[in-house]
This record gives C-alpha cells, structure tokens and sequence, in this order.
C-alpha cells in the first residue's frame, strides 16, 4: 500500500488492505456516532485530526535534490517499485 493510494483512492486502498487481513469491507461511510476520529501517530496533527485523509507532497519540495538522491540510493528497488524514480 502506498500513502499516495490511500490519500487519492481511499476507499478502494481500505478495502484492499481489509481483504488481505480478512475483515470484511466496511460500508461506505460508516462510523459509529460516538467514535471519535482517531490518530496514532504521535505529531502535532494528534490532537486535531478529523477523520478525513489527504494528499500531502510537501516533503518533495521540502528535500533538496542531494536529499532526494540520497533517499532513492538507499532505498534502493523498493522505490522503484513503489514509483518513486
């Protein structure tokens, strides 16, 4: 799964990864009323998130291109295989 999949196809993303874990796909647009969205990540989003999940490409403009270079090299053909190159 890619985070430019989930962010841009959502529901399908979710779904696919449901599948694979063997839960069954969700309604569309289910939330139980009382649940609050939920965020685990632990950054300054924690406390504001809304549920809703968008697009950010900030970082490929924040990396200089040797930032970048050194990403790619490292990360090797798992890039290319998510399409980073």
């Amino acid at each position: 799964m890619r985070y430019e999949d989930l962010a841009t196809q959502t529901g399908p993303t979710v779904a696919r990864v449901l599948g694979f874990i063997g839960v069954p796909p969700l309604a569309s647009g289910t939330r139980r009323p009382a649940e609050p969205p939920v965020h685990a990540i632990g950054n300054k989003l924690l406390g504001s998130f809304d549920g809703s999940i968008a697009l950010d490409e900030r970082w490929r403009r924040a990396l200089t291109e040797r930032q970048a270079e050194l990403v790619l090299r490292h990360s090797g053909s798992f890039a290319e295989r998510q399409g980073y190159r």
